[in-house]
């Protein structure tokens, strides 16, 4: 609304052919440039934290497991550009965030069921259990198997039981 007022106004004294309306049309003109300004630098900041929250919409419905060039590709966007902005906003890198999504499912699946660690390292992405085990200890500081005696709330039954 704001925005039309002024294109009216513009409109009608430039229209009128009298000197001095050119002169007011130049304050409407600076007006509208001033109203542009402020409100693209909104919509910058808008537009940053809807592309971070779509970020973490498409994380979280994979649960990590997803890269910066699927993320990048959604999104139609520099995949360095994406690293840059999430860092700025959230603080923590985005490898980070992922890998801490991925830990959480496999402390939720370690502690609540009874798949093997070699299933659980297939589900969390990763082609070896020796590579889960890595990152596992990397990221808790104890194994995997480990974490699991010590938190599960399945207990898991001995074959002859």
């Amino acid at each position: 609304p704001e925005i039309d007022c002024i294109f009216k106004k513009v409109s009608e004294l430039c229209g009128s052919g009298k000197p001095h309306d050119r002169g007011f049309a130049h304050g409407y003109v600076i007006n509208l440039i001033h109203w542009i300004y402020s409100n693209s630098s909104n919509k910058k900041v808008d537009e940053s934290k809807s592309t971070i929250q779509k970020m973490l919409d498409i994380i979280n419905e994979k649960e990590g497991l997803t890269s910066l060039d699927e993320i990048a590709k959604t999104l139609y966007m520099d995949k360095h550009y994406l690293c840059h902005l999430f860092k700025s906003k959230t603080g923590i890198t985005l490898s980070a965030y992922l890998a801490d999504k991925i830990y959480e499912k496999s402390c939720r699946l370690l502690k609540s069921t009874t798949y093997t660690i070699e299933t659980i390292a297939s589900m969390c992405g990763f082609s070896s259990t020796a590579c889960f085990s890595r990152f596992f200890k990397v990221q808790s500081g104890i194994s995997a198997s480990k974490y699991r005696s010590e938190k599960s709330i399945v207990k898991l039954r001995n074959v002859g039981d």
